[in-house]
């Protein structure tokens, strides 16, 4: 179909019919067109069919003119792709035209380049010729200069005008600078040969002169007058290491004279001539200052030099001498020699003083120069043999701990903590005065060592005063019985009461003292100043005197615990109104015994006695009922008040003894309780109606085993025995008293309930002493109390609440 007769596309789409609105148009363009859809909207009835034969028209028509358009894209299409590959094929061509442009130009470059090195290859060769030439009339100069400098050199130093030499020797050395890197040329390496030989000929002469400085005579006469101003600056040309050897070879000879003097073994090298020694380097400076300042510059440090060499010579000649004869020298000698060597090592250094930045230019400069040094060069030789000394010292200390604790007698008063605000609290005890005798010798000792050494000298005092304290705690526990089968007499216990007081003024002592040699010992020995073991020791021996102490008092109670033994408790028939003869013998032997105690002890260590005494007590009383073999009901209720009534002695008595000093309520509470419970066992005794196990168990108010109940029940009296008669009335005042006795048994314990709270208040005052007892080991009470079963152990507290110390 020709394109003319295809219909205008705008026909089509004006067409009402088929494309009247926008929307028909929409239907049409949308992304899922649905045929179906759209022919019922366009023909929604039969009247609208009328047009169909139109619509189909005009759909064709619109089809061909779209086929139409696209045939003509097409062909347009493929005439713009004919014209692209023609430019592609155009573009190629130019690309290949420049690439060969390019190769053209490289070419003739490299052209140029060649043409270029030919040129300038005839003037490199021309200037190298050029700097060679120049090279080798410069170095022909220089070899010329130096030939002549060296015979100038030679000429000046024959003639001793070292002023001009030393000019001359600056210049030398530069010009043969020049050639270090010729030396594989004969004729040079020569000339260097000869340059050295001339130089050491004139650093011979120079020493020669320098040396005739001390012979005089002839040889200083031909010397010009002004030659050791020349010699000097000669000689610093020369440079430090020349300037050292010079003034070291002139110090030296100036020593001759010393050591000829004091070079062991002559008479006048011995240790007590050592101020011989430093007054003739006194001297010796004098001589220096009046003679030879003038001659020498001060830049070179001469009398520093000379007071260094004398200070190594003297080294030398003290461990040749010390080295042969140091186990025979007196060590108080010794230590002399060693103080005044200081001393004067000190008076050097403050003389001639280092300023720190003439210290650092020292470090770093590359001339050889250094700092002198005077301290410890003569003094540390002293230190591998101070152990003379050491040993020295230590018989010394071993005599004075000998001569202090020789007799026994000699003690006095000492307050623990003389600045303690509550002095009640604390008190003042007995101890031996040995052990501030031997304290004070030994800080006289420390106090030595260090004016000469803070090191291992020290430090080997430190081991001294270990082995000191260990022997003084032998000696100390030497003064404490071995077994006690009798009570102490009162010196013996006052004995053992210093013993605690010493062991404690001596625990706190040792940590001051180890301080003290802390701050000024040297550091790398600081972690190893401890007298931890010392310190054990001392409290081990508290721990065993005080165990003498209860032993002690505890053996006065034999005859009196023998006596309640022997009493016949199963067939007693006396009335219960009076306590037995066995309770007023340890009334009697308890106050007997507790006041020297309470003299001799301190108030934490006499709390700690009671302690450590209540507990064995306790458990000795309870132990000597089950003796009893057999208690009836009456001898019960007799044991029962005499229980009583040694409680209220085991409460008073530590009170009376120390002069109304209180006791801790801790010690109270634990008497009550314990006490309470011997007073339930005699309780349950007295009471014949109570025969099962449970019953028994209730009444004690605590667990017991089936044995401890079988063994209490056992000291029953039997059944079949049957007591003496009595008057009716005398058995009614008995049964009445005894009545009376078990309602004051259970009011007492009552009281230890109130007690108890009191007990809570004091209780941290006693835990903040107890420390100083030395019982590492001591676990102290916590008073959190319960309340028990029984009528006689109401007030008891828990056994880990309130127990006052653990027995050692």
């Amino acid at each position: 179909m020709a394109m003319s007769s295809l219909p205008p596309m705008e026909d089509l789409d004006d067409d009402d019919l088929v494309f009247g609105t926008d929307k028909d148009q929409d239907l049409l363009d949308v992304d899922v067109f649905n045929p179906v859809e759209y022919i019922n909207k366009q023909f929604p009835n039969e009247a609208s069919l009328k047009g169909l034969d139109d619509f189909v028209q005009k759909l064709k028509a619109r089809k061909q003119q779209t086929d139409d358009e696209i045939r003509l894209a097409i062909r347009r299409q493929a005439a713009t792709g004919r014209r692209a590959r023609a430019d592609l094929d155009e573009a190629k061509g130019a690309v290949r035209e420049l690439f060969e442009r390019i190769r053209t130009i490289k070419s003739k470059a490299q052209q140029s380049e060649e043409l270029v090195k030919e040129v300038c290859a005839e003037i490199k060769e021309l200037d190298l010729a050029k700097r060679n030439l120049t090279l080798t009339i410069t170095t022909l100069k220089r070899l010329v200069m130096l030939v002549t400098a060296l015979e100038q050199l030679r000429a000046a130093g024959r003639a001793r005008n070292y002023e001009e030499a030393s000019k001359l020797l600056y210049a030398v050395e530069e010009l043969a600078g020049h050639f270090a890197d010729l030396r594989h040329i004969s004729r040079v390496q020569d000339l260097l040969e000869k340059k050295c030989a001339v130089l050491d000929d004139l650093k011979q002469q120079v020493l020669d002169d320098y040396r005739s400085l001390l012979s005089g005579g002839a040889e200083q006469a031909d010397l010009p007058e002004d030659w050791t101003v020349g010699a000097a600056h000669y000689v610093d040309a020369l440079g430090a290491k020349m300037r050292q050897e010079v003034v070291t070879r002139f110090c030296l000879g100036l020593l001759e004279e010393y050591k000829d003097i004091f070079q062991p073994p002559k008479e006048d090298s011995r240790l007590e001539m050592a101020d011989r020694r430093f007054a003739w380097l006194d001297r010796m400076l004098l001589k220096f200052e009046e003679r030879y300042s003038t001659i020498f510059p001060s830049s070179w440090k001469i009398p520093q030099a000379l007071c260094e060499h004398f200070c190594h010579i003297t080294r030398q000649h003290l461990v040749e001498l010390l080295s042969t004869s140091h186990h025979s020298i007196d060590p108080e000698l010794l230590v002399r020699t060693l103080r005044r060597s200081i001393d004067y090592e000190n008076k050097l250094a403050r003389k001639f003083p280092v300023e720190p930045a003439e210290e650092e230019e020292a470090a770093a400069a590359s001339s050889g120069d250094f700092v002198f040094r005077f301290k410890g060069i003569i003094s540390e030789c002293f230190d591998a043999y101070l152990s003379t000394w050491v040993q020295h010292e230590e018989r010394q200390l071993m005599e004075i701990l000998d001569r202090s604790t020789a007799s026994t007698s000699e003690r006095l008063t000492k307050n623990y903590e003389e600045d303690q605000e509550d002095e009640e609290e604390e008190g003042a005890g007995l101890l031996y005065s040995s052990a501030p005798s031997i304290f004070s010798a030994m800080k006289v000792t420390m106090t030595k060592c260090t004016e000469f050494s803070t090191r291992g000298t020290l430090f080997d005092i430190f081991k001294v005063f270990q082995k000191v304290m260990v022997q003084y705690v032998d000696k100390l526990k030497n003064r404490l019985p071995d077994k006690l089968t009798a009570p102490m007499e009162q010196q013996a216990t006052e004995a053992a009461c210093c013993v605690i007081g010493t062991s404690e003024y001596c625990d706190e002592t040792l940590p001051l003292l180890a301080e003290q040699l802390t701050n000024l010992i040297s550091e790398e020995y600081q972690e190893r100043i401890t007298f931890g073991q010392e310190q054990d020791l001392l409290g081990a021996l508290m721990r065993q005197a005080n165990q003498v102490l209860v032993q002690s008092v505890n053996c006065s109670l034999d005859e009196a615990f023998g006596k309640m033994k022997r009493t016949n408790w199963e067939s007693y028939s006396q009335d219960v109104g009076d306590h037995s003869i066995y309770v007023a013998e340890i009334s009697e032997q308890l106050a007997k015994y507790f006041a020297p105690i309470a003299v001799s002890l301190s108030k934490i260590h006499y709390r700690f006695f009671c302690d450590q005494f209540v507990q064995f007590f306790v458990k000795r009383y309870i132990e000597e009922i089950y003796r009893c073999r057999k208690i009836s009901e009456q001898g019960a209720q007799q044991l029962l008040l005499d229980t009583t009534l040694i409680k209220t002695t085991l409460l008073e008595t530590p009170v009376v003894a120390g002069n109304g000093g209180k006791m801790q309520t801790a010690y109270s509470n634990y008497v009550l309780r314990e006490m309470g419970r011997a007073e339930a066992m005699l309780k349950v005794l007295s009471s014949p109606d109570i025969a099962d196990p449970a019953q028994v168990v209730a009444m004690l108010g605590e667990e017991r085993s089936a044995a401890e109940i079988d063994r209490l029940l056992a000291l029953r009296a039997s059944s079949d025995v049957e007591p003496p008669l009595a008057h009716e009335d005398g058995a009614l005042g008995a049964s009445s008293i005894g009545s009376t006795m078990l309602n004051l048994g259970d009011s007492l314990n009552q009281k230890g309930l109130k007690a108890s709270e009191d007990l809570r208040k004091n209780f941290m005052d006693m835990k903040k002493n107890v420390h100083k007892l030395g019982f590492g080991g001591v676990n102290l009470p916590s008073f959190g109390g319960r309340k028990t079963g029984g009528a006689s152990s109401s007030a008891a507290l828990d056994d880990d609440d309130d127990e006052p110390t653990q027995k050692e």
